[in-house]
Protein backbone atom coordinates (compact mmCIF):
# COMPACT_ATOMS: atom_id res chain seq x y z
CA UNK A 1 0.00 0.00 0.00
CA UNK A 2 3.05 2.50 1.26
CA UNK A 3 4.40 1.68 -2.21
CA UNK A 4 1.59 2.59 -3.87
CA UNK A 5 1.23 6.33 -2.36
CA UNK A 6 5.23 6.44 -3.15
CA UNK A 7 4.46 5.23 -6.84
CA UNK A 8 1.77 8.28 -6.76
CA UNK A 9 4.02 11.13 -4.99
CA UNK A 10 6.34 10.12 -8.09
CA UNK A 11 4.22 10.37 -10.56
CA UNK A 12 2.74 13.30 -9.42
CA UNK A 13 6.53 14.94 -8.80
CA UNK A 14 7.34 14.00 -12.56
CA UNK A 15 4.30 15.71 -13.49
CA UNK A 16 5.14 19.02 -11.85
CA UNK A 17 8.74 18.59 -13.33
CA UNK A 18 7.02 18.04 -17.02
CA UNK A 19 4.92 21.08 -16.50
CA UNK A 20 7.36 23.33 -15.05
CA UNK A 21 9.63 22.29 -18.04
CA UNK A 22 6.97 22.99 -20.51
CA UNK A 23 6.56 26.09 -18.79
CA UNK A 24 10.20 26.96 -18.67
CA UNK A 25 10.33 26.25 -22.75
CA UNK A 26 6.79 27.89 -23.30
CA UNK A 27 8.19 31.31 -21.72
CA UNK A 28 11.48 30.67 -23.37
CA UNK A 29 9.78 30.48 -26.87
CA UNK A 30 7.77 33.75 -26.11
CA UNK A 31 10.84 35.41 -25.40
CA UNK A 32 13.12 34.34 -28.26
CA UNK A 33 10.31 35.42 -30.37
CA UNK A 34 9.96 38.82 -29.32
CA UNK A 35 13.12 39.33 -29.45
CA UNK A 36 13.35 37.98 -32.66
CA UNK A 37 10.64 40.11 -33.78
CA UNK A 38 12.10 43.20 -32.33
CA UNK A 39 16.23 42.28 -33.62
CA UNK A 40 13.94 42.19 -37.25
CA UNK A 41 11.82 45.08 -36.94
CA UNK A 42 15.68 46.84 -36.16
CA UNK A 43 16.96 45.43 -39.40
CA UNK A 44 14.26 46.12 -41.55
CA UNK A 45 14.86 49.76 -40.37
CA UNK A 46 18.80 49.43 -41.00
CA UNK A 47 17.91 47.73 -44.23
CA UNK A 48 15.86 51.04 -45.31
CA UNK A 49 17.90 53.41 -44.65
CA UNK A 50 20.71 52.31 -46.71
CA UNK A 51 20.40 54.13 -50.10
CA UNK A 52 19.98 51.58 -52.77
CA UNK A 53 22.50 50.60 -55.42
CA UNK A 54 21.82 50.28 -59.25
CA UNK A 55 17.98 51.18 -59.64
CA UNK A 56 17.28 53.41 -61.99
CA UNK A 57 13.98 55.46 -61.41
CA UNK A 58 11.82 56.24 -64.68
CA UNK A 59 12.46 59.88 -63.41
CA UNK A 60 16.00 59.49 -63.45
CA UNK A 61 16.02 58.06 -66.68
CA UNK A 62 14.82 61.29 -68.20
CA UNK A 63 18.39 62.65 -67.88
CA UNK A 64 16.73 65.62 -66.20
CA UNK A 65 18.14 66.26 -62.58
CA UNK A 66 16.54 67.57 -59.92
CA UNK A 67 16.45 71.13 -59.24
CA UNK A 68 17.57 71.23 -55.27
CA UNK A 69 21.13 71.02 -53.89
CA UNK A 70 21.21 68.91 -51.02
CA UNK A 71 23.92 66.49 -52.66
CA UNK A 72 26.62 69.50 -53.23
CA UNK A 73 29.38 69.45 -51.82
CA UNK A 74 30.74 71.77 -49.44
CA UNK A 75 34.52 71.87 -50.56
CA UNK A 76 35.62 74.26 -53.50
CA UNK A 77 39.05 74.01 -54.01
CA UNK A 78 41.52 75.16 -56.73
CA UNK A 79 44.21 73.18 -56.60
CA UNK A 80 47.91 73.05 -58.44
CA UNK A 81 49.95 70.16 -58.26
CA UNK A 82 52.84 69.61 -56.00
CA UNK A 83 55.60 68.00 -57.64
CA UNK A 84 56.57 65.45 -54.84
CA UNK A 85 60.17 64.95 -56.20
CA UNK A 86 61.32 68.67 -55.34
CA UNK A 87 60.18 67.55 -51.89
CA UNK A 88 63.40 65.59 -50.54
CA UNK A 89 63.92 67.14 -47.26
CA UNK A 90 62.56 69.28 -44.47
CA UNK A 91 63.99 72.36 -46.27
CA UNK A 92 62.57 72.05 -49.53
CA UNK A 93 58.92 71.36 -47.67
CA UNK A 94 59.99 74.62 -45.98
CA UNK A 95 60.60 76.55 -49.13
CA UNK A 96 57.67 75.24 -51.16
CA UNK A 97 54.91 76.00 -48.06
CA UNK A 98 56.50 79.23 -48.34
CA UNK A 99 56.21 79.50 -52.18
CA UNK A 100 52.48 78.17 -52.16
CA UNK A 101 51.78 80.70 -49.28
CA UNK A 102 53.79 83.68 -51.08
CA UNK A 103 51.78 82.85 -53.95
CA UNK A 104 47.91 82.99 -52.22
CA UNK A 105 47.63 79.52 -52.91
CA UNK A 106 44.86 77.63 -50.76
CA UNK A 107 44.99 73.96 -51.83
CA UNK A 108 47.94 71.82 -53.53
CA UNK A 109 47.70 68.56 -54.99
CA UNK A 110 49.59 65.26 -54.52
CA UNK A 111 49.72 62.10 -56.00
CA UNK A 112 50.74 59.67 -53.71
CA UNK A 113 49.72 56.71 -55.48
CA UNK A 114 49.79 56.89 -59.41
CA UNK A 115 47.98 54.77 -62.15
CA UNK A 116 50.75 52.64 -62.69
CA UNK A 117 50.37 51.60 -58.48
CA UNK A 118 53.52 53.35 -57.99
CA UNK A 119 53.56 54.65 -54.30
CA UNK A 120 55.25 58.26 -54.03
CA UNK A 121 55.64 58.51 -50.31
CA UNK A 122 57.39 56.63 -47.61
CA UNK A 123 54.89 54.27 -46.80
CA UNK A 124 54.89 51.92 -43.54
CA UNK A 125 52.62 49.67 -45.26
CA UNK A 126 54.21 49.51 -48.34
CA UNK A 127 57.65 48.74 -46.84
CA UNK A 128 55.89 46.02 -44.91
CA UNK A 129 54.23 44.04 -47.91
CA UNK A 130 57.76 44.51 -49.96
CA UNK A 131 60.15 44.49 -47.49
CA UNK A 132 61.91 47.54 -49.04
CA UNK A 133 61.51 51.12 -47.71
CA UNK A 134 59.95 53.17 -50.46
CA UNK A 135 61.91 56.53 -51.31
CA UNK A 136 60.00 59.53 -51.60
CA UNK A 137 57.81 62.14 -49.67
CA UNK A 138 58.08 62.19 -45.96
CA UNK A 139 54.03 62.86 -44.98
CA UNK A 140 54.52 63.64 -41.85
CA UNK A 141 56.99 66.39 -42.58
CA UNK A 142 55.16 68.04 -45.22
CA UNK A 143 51.52 67.67 -43.90
CA UNK A 144 51.88 69.85 -40.61
CA UNK A 145 53.97 72.44 -42.48
CA UNK A 146 50.59 72.71 -44.96
CA UNK A 147 48.29 73.03 -41.91
CA UNK A 148 49.86 75.57 -40.74
CA UNK A 149 50.31 77.84 -43.47
CA UNK A 150 46.19 76.87 -43.75
CA UNK A 151 46.66 75.30 -47.27
CA UNK A 152 44.25 72.11 -47.77
CA UNK A 153 45.93 69.03 -49.18
CA UNK A 154 44.36 66.60 -51.24
CA UNK A 155 46.01 62.95 -51.48
CA UNK A 156 45.43 61.73 -55.13
CA UNK A 157 45.30 57.97 -54.75
CA UNK A 158 44.78 55.78 -58.04
CA UNK A 159 42.80 52.86 -57.70
CA UNK A 160 44.49 49.81 -59.69
CA UNK A 161 42.65 46.48 -57.68
CA UNK A 162 39.29 46.63 -60.03
CA UNK A 163 42.14 45.94 -63.28
CA UNK A 164 43.00 43.11 -61.46
CA UNK A 165 42.04 39.78 -63.56
CA UNK A 166 42.69 37.32 -61.20
CA UNK A 167 40.21 36.83 -58.20
CA UNK A 168 42.29 35.97 -55.10
CA UNK A 169 44.85 38.76 -56.98
CA UNK A 170 42.32 41.44 -56.60
CA UNK A 171 41.24 40.81 -53.07
CA UNK A 172 44.74 41.27 -51.80
CA UNK A 173 45.47 44.46 -54.18
CA UNK A 174 42.07 45.85 -52.72
CA UNK A 175 43.07 44.82 -48.71
CA UNK A 176 46.31 46.58 -49.70
CA UNK A 177 44.89 49.74 -51.07
CA UNK A 178 42.44 49.78 -48.52
CA UNK A 179 45.49 49.56 -45.92
CA UNK A 180 47.51 52.29 -47.56
CA UNK A 181 44.56 54.83 -47.93
CA UNK A 182 44.10 54.38 -44.21
CA UNK A 183 47.86 55.10 -43.42
CA UNK A 184 47.44 58.16 -45.81
CA UNK A 185 44.65 59.25 -43.87
CA UNK A 186 45.55 59.14 -40.30
CA UNK A 187 48.92 61.06 -41.69
CA UNK A 188 46.89 64.01 -41.58
CA UNK A 189 45.42 64.81 -45.36
CA UNK A 190 42.39 66.72 -45.93
CA UNK A 191 41.49 64.63 -48.22
CA UNK A 192 41.83 61.78 -49.62
CA UNK A 193 40.70 61.59 -54.11
CA UNK A 194 40.17 58.08 -55.72
CA UNK A 195 41.04 58.03 -59.27
CA UNK A 196 40.71 54.92 -61.71
CA UNK A 197 37.32 53.58 -60.24
CA UNK A 198 35.64 51.48 -63.55
CA UNK A 199 31.75 53.67 -62.71
CA UNK A 200 29.20 51.90 -64.78
CA UNK A 201 26.00 50.57 -63.84
CA UNK A 202 26.95 47.27 -63.57
CA UNK A 203 30.00 48.19 -61.09
CA UNK A 204 27.99 50.39 -58.81
CA UNK A 205 27.46 47.85 -56.10
CA UNK A 206 31.56 46.79 -56.23
CA UNK A 207 32.48 49.96 -56.05
CA UNK A 208 30.14 51.61 -53.68
CA UNK A 209 31.42 48.70 -51.42
CA UNK A 210 34.71 49.70 -52.05
CA UNK A 211 34.56 53.44 -51.42
CA UNK A 212 32.30 52.29 -47.90
CA UNK A 213 35.67 50.21 -47.02
CA UNK A 214 37.69 52.91 -47.63
CA UNK A 215 35.63 55.42 -45.73
CA UNK A 216 35.59 53.14 -42.81
CA UNK A 217 39.36 53.42 -42.25
CA UNK A 218 39.66 57.14 -42.47
CA UNK A 219 39.46 59.09 -39.68
CA UNK A 220 36.25 61.89 -39.38
CA UNK A 221 37.79 64.95 -40.38
CA UNK A 222 39.54 63.27 -43.59
CA UNK A 223 36.99 64.16 -46.47
CA UNK A 224 36.71 61.53 -49.29
CA UNK A 225 36.00 62.42 -53.05
CA UNK A 226 35.67 60.02 -55.82
CA UNK A 227 36.75 60.57 -59.74
CA UNK A 228 34.06 59.44 -62.42
CA UNK A 229 34.93 59.43 -66.61
CA UNK A 230 33.46 62.05 -68.76
CA UNK A 231 31.34 59.52 -70.07
CA UNK A 232 29.15 59.80 -67.20
CA UNK A 233 27.34 62.75 -67.48
CA UNK A 234 26.58 62.04 -71.10
CA UNK A 235 24.64 58.91 -70.55
CA UNK A 236 21.03 58.72 -68.88
CA UNK A 237 22.40 56.55 -66.48
CA UNK A 238 25.13 59.42 -65.32
CA UNK A 239 21.86 61.08 -63.15
CA UNK A 240 21.40 57.69 -61.06
CA UNK A 241 25.19 56.84 -61.00
CA UNK A 242 26.05 60.84 -59.52
CA UNK A 243 22.85 60.10 -56.90
CA UNK A 244 23.97 57.04 -55.90
CA UNK A 245 28.44 57.90 -55.44
CA UNK A 246 26.96 61.44 -53.49
CA UNK A 247 25.65 59.15 -50.94
CA UNK A 248 29.28 57.48 -50.46
CA UNK A 249 31.69 60.29 -50.86
CA UNK A 250 31.99 64.00 -49.86
CA UNK A 251 33.03 64.75 -53.28
CA UNK A 252 32.52 63.60 -57.10
CA UNK A 253 35.06 64.97 -59.13
CA UNK A 254 34.83 65.00 -63.10
CA UNK A 255 38.35 63.60 -64.71
CA UNK A 256 38.96 65.06 -67.93
CA UNK A 257 42.96 63.87 -67.90
CA UNK A 258 42.05 61.66 -70.49
CA UNK A 259 39.47 63.92 -72.75
CA UNK A 260 40.32 63.69 -76.69
CA UNK A 261 39.27 66.51 -78.15
CA UNK A 262 37.56 66.09 -81.73
CA UNK A 263 39.03 66.71 -85.41
CA UNK A 264 40.27 70.57 -85.36
CA UNK A 265 39.55 71.04 -81.68
CA UNK A 266 41.69 72.30 -78.98
CA UNK A 267 41.60 70.36 -75.37
CA UNK A 268 40.12 73.99 -74.10
CA UNK A 269 37.13 73.80 -76.13
CA UNK A 270 36.49 70.09 -75.70
CA UNK A 271 36.36 70.76 -71.74
CA UNK A 272 34.10 74.10 -72.49
CA UNK A 273 32.19 71.49 -74.74
CA UNK A 274 31.55 69.64 -71.22
CA UNK A 275 30.71 72.24 -69.78
CA UNK A 276 27.70 73.14 -71.65
CA UNK A 277 26.27 69.29 -71.47
CA UNK A 278 27.24 68.81 -68.08
CA UNK A 279 25.92 71.95 -66.42
CA UNK A 280 22.95 70.74 -63.98
CA UNK A 281 25.76 68.14 -62.73
CA UNK A 282 27.97 70.81 -61.59
CA UNK A 283 24.93 73.40 -60.38
CA UNK A 284 23.52 70.06 -58.17
CA UNK A 285 26.98 68.36 -56.99
CA UNK A 286 29.85 71.49 -56.94
CA UNK A 287 31.50 69.08 -58.96
CA UNK A 288 35.57 69.04 -59.17
CA UNK A 289 36.91 69.57 -62.34
CA UNK A 290 40.53 67.29 -62.67
CA UNK A 291 42.91 68.54 -65.16
CA UNK A 292 45.61 67.71 -66.35
CA UNK A 293 49.16 69.09 -65.15
CA UNK A 294 49.84 71.04 -68.94
CA UNK A 295 52.15 73.61 -70.11
CA UNK A 296 51.83 77.47 -68.83
CA UNK A 297 50.07 78.36 -72.57
CA UNK A 298 47.49 75.50 -72.11
CA UNK A 299 46.67 76.04 -68.56
CA UNK A 300 45.85 79.76 -68.97
CA UNK A 301 43.66 78.61 -71.84
CA UNK A 302 41.72 75.83 -69.62
CA UNK A 303 41.57 79.02 -66.58
CA UNK A 304 39.62 80.91 -68.98
CA UNK A 305 37.35 78.10 -69.50
CA UNK A 306 36.92 77.72 -66.00
CA UNK A 307 35.95 81.16 -65.46
CA UNK A 308 33.99 81.62 -68.06
CA UNK A 309 31.56 78.54 -66.68
CA UNK A 310 31.78 79.79 -63.38
CA UNK A 311 33.76 77.29 -62.36
CA UNK A 312 35.52 77.46 -58.94
CA UNK A 313 36.16 73.83 -57.74
CA UNK A 314 39.15 72.48 -59.57
CA UNK A 315 42.23 70.36 -59.25
CA UNK A 316 45.27 69.64 -61.23
CA UNK A 317 46.41 66.05 -61.00
CA UNK A 318 50.28 65.10 -61.79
Amino acid sequence: MRENYVNIGRRRQARRKATSRILVVAVSAVIIFALSLMLGNYLKAQVAAIPPRGDMPDELLSGQLPADTSDASEVSIMASNLPLSTLADAAAIEAAVEELTLGSREAVSLCLRDAAGEVHFRSTVAQGLTGQAPAGLDLPLLLPALRSANIYSSAVFAVTSFAEPDAVARELQRAFEISLAAEIGAAGVDELLLTGLPITVDTLDDITAYISDIAAQLPEDVQLAVAVPPELVEGASGTVLSKQLSQYADTIALDLRGLVPGEGETYAEAVSAIFADASLYFSKYNMRVLLPDADDATFTELRQVLELNAVRNWQVVG
